[in-house]
């Protein structure tokens, strides 16, 4: 089982960048590039998903999480999209 993430970007006006995982609620970052934000976000979803983990006592497997880019994907708002 593979589990996949889309990960939004898009910059501001004034230049900072903004990484959001749709899937995730709360799983948004703003950083000075757009690799750093995707990075980031990836990062917390990661840490949030095995917060999630440890909190769950019934659990028995792991999530295989998928973590690539796909720079084809756009979102409705003129960034990128990604796969996390």
């Amino acid at each position: 089982m593979s589990t996949n993430f889309t990960i939004e970007t898009e910059q501001e006006e004034e230049g900072r960048w903004i990484a959001e995982i749709l899937e995730i609620p709360g799983a948004l970052v703003y950083a000075a590039s757009q690799q750093q934000a995707v990075a980031q976000v990836k990062a917390l979803a990661l840490r949030a998903i095995a917060d999630k983990l440890e909190q769950e006592t019934t659990y028995k497997g792991l999530i295989p999480v998928l973590l690539r880019d796909q720079s084809t994907l756009a979102s409705d708002r003129g960034g990128t999209g990604s796969t996390l």
